[in-house]
């Protein structure tokens, strides 16, 4: 049931375009104000969610700052914390151990 729902939200987040899936995060600086420039440059806005495939140390000192968005790894994924971001980024190596997951 859980792994249906979670399934059913990213099928809805495509279908309402707010969900990118980003590249690579490696992340060099640990400053939130390079951190807010990458996160303008992509388009992100300013509500989201980041899904890593694992949490860089200055990816997750960049963004503490900002209350608004939120980074996390695939194993803290939930179906509430994918529904309250307004956009979900998600890099190459994190939606293939999602796509694991879920099938």
């Amino acid at each position: 049931m859980y792994r249906a729902a979670l399934r059913s939200i990213f099928s809805e987040l495509q279908r309402q375009d707010r969900l990118c899936l980003v590249e690579e995060l490696n992340f060099s600086s640990n400053k939130t104000k390079d951190f807010v420039s990458y996160a303008a440059e992509m388009g992100f806005g300013q509500d989201f969610l980041l899904i890593t495939e694992s949490l860089n140390e200055n990816l997750f000192l960049a963004s503490r700052n900002i209350p608004s968005v939120v980074v996390v790894d695939v194993e803290a994924i939930d179906p509430v914390l994918l529904l309250r971001h307004e956009k979900v980024a998600i890099d190459k190596l994190a939606i293939e151990r999602i796509n694991e997951w879920l099938s």
